[in-house]
């Protein structure tokens, strides 16, 4: 193997290739952080090579690879490891609907003519764009996962760790994708202000991390909420502990103060329209802090990005920049962009499907929500199906059938909704 370990560039100290989870220097500590480990490789013996257009590039690079060096130095062999890499990128092909393959790389045309290169020059662009999840972040996260597949399958991670990233597009996306195609938990972070398509990629994929950020937001705008309402009952009893300091007679002076709260009280009711109706909206996850929304109020829609929830308004952030704010009793209704569901890519058998009923299959899963194994899931009576672009294309037997449910779907759930696609 080309690759024989890891050097810290900094204080340089070593880690053995056999070590599991090599991605951090053994002298790092939180008070001193500025360490980084490179791998450390041999000479190249192999000669020169012809690359494989058609071949796998983890395949092909297996000995220059860090991930193939772990697993060697722990007995996996050459066979098993290609085992490993095969399996897994079959996974992330039905997941992405491409495996992973050499980087296009040619003369553009286009730029070339631009800048006014002749037939003999021009520019060569590597293009990506086509590739796992549309960017070279998939290759390069690619790796790490098979470090941690390789790691399972010696005993080393009895237990698959949630796994996270923080991005503002093409990472999230890549790493949602394999963490999709192996079935491992993950939680992405993302900006509110990512396009629309990548978040409804990443619904898609199943990001965990997108239902604990909205339980998080709601947490924080509650606790907001509370922490007013407490304020003001500490500064009621504050009040009363003045008044019996300075001997003041309490009833008295509640009910000569009753003209006065009453008077309040018929000024507050607005307020506490809005406070209750801003617990309920909490309560009731019509909106949180970063979602797209559509609100009614007085008869007009007005369409903006929730910027803060308040204890008795709500304010937007509207296309324009311009910050819009209401009462939360005034909201007449709630359309919520981000809100949208969770989808499952499911295959099934190409032939079976085309004798099925796709709208009794839409009715049966319908009718299955809450059922038996599939408690807490809701189906959208809405499936869509992505055949095949070549019905006599060599190996493809099967048909892609999107479902959408409220929530993402486990690994048993999904054999089960699989089994109710093809009910007859």
């Amino acid at each position: 193997m080309q690759v024989t370990g890891w050097r810290c560039l900094v204080c340089e100290a070593t880690v053995d290739i056999a070590t599991p989870f090599p991605w951090r220097c053994p002298n790092s500590t939180p008070a001193d952080r500025h360490h980084v480990l490179s791998i450390v490789a041999g000479v190249e013996t192999q000669g020169n090579r012809v690359p494989d257009p058609d071949a796998n590039p983890f395949v092909s690079n297996d000995s220059r690879l860090a991930w193939a060096a772990y697993a060697e130095a722990n007995g996996i062999d050459a066979a098993a490891r290609r085992t490993i890499v095969d399996d897994l990128d079959d996974a992330v092909r039905r997941v992405a609907g491409v495996g992973f393959v050499p980087t296009p790389f040619g003369r553009s045309d286009a730029l070339s003519d631009a800048l006014g290169f002749t037939d003999g020059g021009g520019v060569w662009v590597k293009d990506e764009t086509g590739g796992v999840a549309g960017s070279q972040k998939a290759r390069h996260l690619f790796s790490i996962l098979l470090h941690l597949i390789a790691a399972e399958r010696l005993g080393q991670l009895p237990k698959r760790p949630p796994l996270a990233i923080a991005s503002c597009g093409n990472a999230a996306l890549a790493a949602a994708t394999l963490a999709a195609a192996a079935d491992w938990p993950i939680d992405v972070y993302v900006p509110t202000w990512m396009s629309d398509g990548f978040g409804t990629e990443l619904d898609r994929l199943g990001d965990d991390a997108q239902v604990d950020v909205r339980k998080r937001q709601r947490a924080d705008a509650v606790a907001r909420t509370l922490g007013h309402l407490v304020t003001v009952v500490i500064f009621v009893f504050a009040t009363f502990a003045a008044l019996e300091i300075l001997g003041v007679d309490l009833a008295f002076a509640i009910s000569s103060a009753g003209f006065v709260g009453l008077a309040i009280a018929l000024s507050a009711q607005d307020l506490v329209k809005d406070f209750l109706g801003g617990s309920r909206a909490l309560l009731e996850d019509r909106y949180a802090v970063g979602d797209e929304v559509v609100l009614r109020v007085s008869g007009t829609e007005v369409r903006g990005t929730v910027d803060l929830i308040g204890s008795a308004s709500i304010r937007l952030r509207t296309p324009d920049g311009a910050t819009w704010h209401t009462g939360h009793h005034s909201v007449e209704a709630v359309t919520n962009l981000s809100q949208l569901p969770a989808v499952s890519d499911i295959e099934v058998p190409l032939g079976d499907w085309a004798a099925a009923d796709e709208q009794r299959a839409i009715e049966r899963l319908a009718e299955a929500s809450n059922d038996v194994g599939l408690t807490g899931v809701v189906f959208l009576r809405d499936i869509e199906t992505h055949e095949p672009e070549s019905d006599d294309e060599a190996g493809v037997n099967t048909v892609t059938v999107r479902v959408k449910t409220n929530r993402r779907l486990s690994s048993p759930e999904t054999e089960i909704v699989r089994n109710k696609l093809l009910e007859r």
